[in-house]
């Protein structure tokens, strides 16, 4: 089978040359329709081609076409054709005629590619025709041997369901011969026995592993890991390893969050006092920004900045971020 014709050189490649028009000669093209002024215009820059190719001939001077800087007087117009006039009309017409008879090829060369498309598709569909009624017996004879495939899966099915019936039969007879036979019945009491601690030892394990869950992750309350609990707890006990370690090494510092003098809340980070206060500031005014402007003691106090009552400048809101140190034991020197 060929391959599909996509182009003009493929198409004369495969069915030959292009058929050549037959029919009467052409006739002699018409002068075209203009009008005077079209006509004058034409034939206007017609005598200005020609004018300067006679003085670039003579002369060639840079003063043209303003002047002619020769001894013969030539200007602009000197070497006028009054028989342009009666030409342009007919030259036009012929330059039209010349452009309709390329576009005419052009059109029968698509036409002629597109016939030697449809062509070649007919030939491609035929093939597939005949590929198909060759394959029709075929096809009978796939669907004969799924049918027989299927009923040998079937046939094979019931015999492995009859072994696993007699495997099951075989295994219970195992079982009580076990039994029968008193020898291995030290070592079958051995197996049990380490069979029931195991079973004791994971029993016992999967009860600290709910512990844990429920103490983590407690139905009625929040859970005391900021994520889900997953299959193994190990990530839960990274997690509190790490809390406690952070506890550590804020023991001993608190960060008190308060307004004009009023104790708001007491936090383990200077962070959480700082949301505290953020969030009271937030209810009277929810568009100003805000910054904290910390002192060389560690003092915080919030401040807006470039506010609508006074553009520019910084507005104190009254809350205060207070770090106090927590003493771990008295220290009756310093009570004195």
């Amino acid at each position: 089978m060929s391959e599909p014709i996509r182009d003009l050189e493929t198409a004369v490649r495969e069915l030959g040359a292009l058929p050549m028009p037959v029919g009467p000669e052409p006739r002699v093209p018409r002068p075209v329709s203009l009008t005077e002024e079209q006509i004058e215009k034409l034939a206007a820059a017609g005598n200005r081609a020609v004018n300067d190719l006679v003085h670039d001939d003579l002369c060639a001077c840079d003063a043209w076409p303003e002047r002619c800087l020769s001894s013969g007087g030539f200007f602009q117009g000197y070497w006028d054709w009054g028989y342009l006039e009666t030409a342009v009309r007919a030259v036009l017409g012929v330059w039209e005629s010349m452009r309709a008879g390329d576009r005419v090829t052009e059109l029968e060369a698509v036409l002629y590619t597109e016939r030697a498309q449809s062509r070649t598709f007919l030939e491609q569909r035929n093939a597939h025709a005949k590929e198909l009624l060759e394959l029709r017996p075929k096809y009978a004879e796939v669907v004969a041997e799924v049918a027989r495939l299927v009923q040998e899966r079937g046939g094979r099915m019931k015999l492995e369901n009859a072994l696993r019936d007699q495997i099951v039969g075989l295994e219970a007879e195992r079982e009580k011969l076990v039994r029968w036979h008193g020898e291995d019945s030290k070592t079958i009491t051995t197996l049990v026995a380490r069979v029931d601690r195991y079973k004791a030892r994971l029993t016992a394990l999967q009860n600290d592993a709910l512990s844990m869950r429920g103490s983590l992750s407690p139905a009625d309350g929040d859970r005391k890991v900021p994520f889900e609990l997953g299959e193994t707890l190990a990530p839960a006990v990274d997690w509190l390893i790490a809390r406690v370690a952070e506890l550590e090494a804020a023991q001993g510092t608190v960060y008190r969050a308060s307004h004009d003098s009023i104790q708001m809340g007491l936090y383990t980070n200077r962070q959480a006092a700082y949301d505290h206060c953020e969030a009271h500031e937030l209810r009277d005014d929810a568009v100003s920004p805000m910054a904290w402007n910390v002192d060389e003691d560690g003092v915080a106090d919030l401040v807006r900045v470039r506010v609508p009552r006074s553009p520019g400048a910084e507005s104190a809101t009254g809350f205060v971020v207070t770090p106090l140190e927590v003493a771990s034991e008295y220290d009756a020197e310093a009570d004195e």
